[in-house]
């Protein structure tokens, strides 16, 4: 119980880097702003680009972010594609990932698709988050600090059933139900997350959930706009008033999950005022379903079925066993003078090496300007440049920093 808290209470952040989807309106962009002030460097995962950096100059305009730093970077949560670049794009300026605080949803819309033809609540608010979860794995685990994956809720997840024979709901939809069920399946995969991590002995690395009550945002505007109705749209205007907290109230939650250093892996947070809906935050327990280990199991190989994302780290205690025994940091040692000394990246001639640095790789001009043979060379030296060095820096990362 925390009788009070707010984010005067709130660790600092300073070295921490932070990643918020759905950060430029509503709950992510309080808790940006927040986690801004307290030195973080925050990742701005957003679908627009434009409204991204919009609500990053208004923080910097707004609070006192001299210690922290704002990075805006397009992540649609609707597209398998675009959350596959982002986490590349992130994969490669980062070492590693300090907290993930999945936010970004919709909710109560009409029935739409995602770009890949999922259901979009489902899509967007659970199978999204996964995806981008399974991507950044690597850099959550690796670092030598404390990570946190943080999956917002609702409590509207206690009316959610997990529909397997129609997860997509093509054949009955009610917009309410598939958010529900969009929101039951994020508690699922945050607990089945820290289940994992557990088994794979995992402990630096946390899943946390938490929901924000009743935070009036315009997330309760959206499905009355878009399906026309003036009249819901009143009537949710009206209940913001009433009853909704403000989204600065309401992202204290998640704040919590995501600093506080009391936080367990599996815990779930929410407001402790009426019905949950307003208040500071506290531990509490979601609905009897969400602990439920066979639907959590089904549910998750459903999600690497659909998105084709696997989380892979039940290798990890025996990698480190093994890396311990066999004096892995004096093998490391060894390796890396020869890494930079047989693949200086020297073979590739100047004029080329702006067409190597691209993302892909512009083989098309590269194959232009040489031979065969020394396109070989080239494609040759990459990768076996590229393949040492990610097995150096990894083993590095992972087991001798922590020791």
């Amino acid at each position: 119980m925390v009788p009070s808290w707010s984010t005067e209470q709130m660790p600092q952040c300073a070295n921490k880097t932070i990643i918020i989807t759905g950060a430029n309106s509503g709950l992510g962009y309080e808790a940006t702003k927040a986690f801004a002030t307290k030195g973080a460097t925050v990742i701005m995962a957003c679908r627009s680009i434009e409204r991204g950096q919009q609500a990053a100059t208004d923080i910097r305009n707004n609070v006192d972010t001299a210690s922290g730093d704002l990075t805006v970077r397009q992540c649609d949560l609707a597209s398998l594609e675009s959350i596959k670049s982002f986490a590349a794009a992130v994969s490669r300026e980062y070492d590693s990932i300090d907290i993930l605080s999945n936010n970004a949803g919709v909710m109560a819309i009409p029935r739409q698709e995602t770009e890949d033809g999922f259901e979009k609540q489902f899509g967007v608010n659970h199978l999204g988050h996964f995806a981008l979860t399974g991507h950044l794995l690597e850099l959550m685990i690796s670092g030598d600090d404390e990570s946190r994956v943080v999956t917002h809720s609702s409590g509207a997840h206690e009316f959610g059933k997990i529909n397997f024979d129609d997860l997509q709901r093509k054949q009955s939809y009610g917009k309410w139900e598939a958010y529900g069920q969009s929101k039951l399946a994020n508690l699922l995969f945050a607990y089945e997350l820290q289940r994992r991590f557990e088994t794979a002995e995992i402990t630096q690395t946390i899943s946390v959930a938490c929901h924000p009550g009743y935070a009036a945002t315009n997330l309760q505007y959206r499905g009355p706009k878009q399906s026309g109705s003036a009249l819901r749209l009143r009537m949710m205007k009206v209940a913001n008033r009433i009853f909704g907290q403000s989204a600065a109230d309401g992202v204290l939650p998640l704040l919590y999950a995501s600093t506080a250093t009391d936080v367990q892996g599996s815990e779930y947070y929410g407001p402790n005022g009426f019905l949950n809906m307003r208040g500071a935050p506290e531990e509490q327990s979601s609905s009897q379903e969400s602990y439920d280990t066979q639907t959590a199991q089904r549910l998750w190989r459903r999600s690497e079925t659909l998105t084709g994302v696997s989380f892979e780290f039940s290798w990890y205690p025996y990698l480190r066993e093994y890396c311990e025994s066999r004096h892995i940091v004096a093998l490391v040692s060894a390796i890396r003078p020869y890494v930079a000394a047989r693949f200086p990246m020297t073979n590739i001639p100047t004029y080329l090496r702006d067409a190597v640095d691209t993302d892909p790789v512009d083989w098309v001009y590269i194959s232009s300007q040489c031979d065969y043979l020394e396109v070989v060379t080239i494609i040759y030296d990459l990768f076996a440049h590229a393949a040492l060095t990610v097995v150096t820096r990894y083993i590095e990362r992972c087991f001798i920093s922590t020791k």
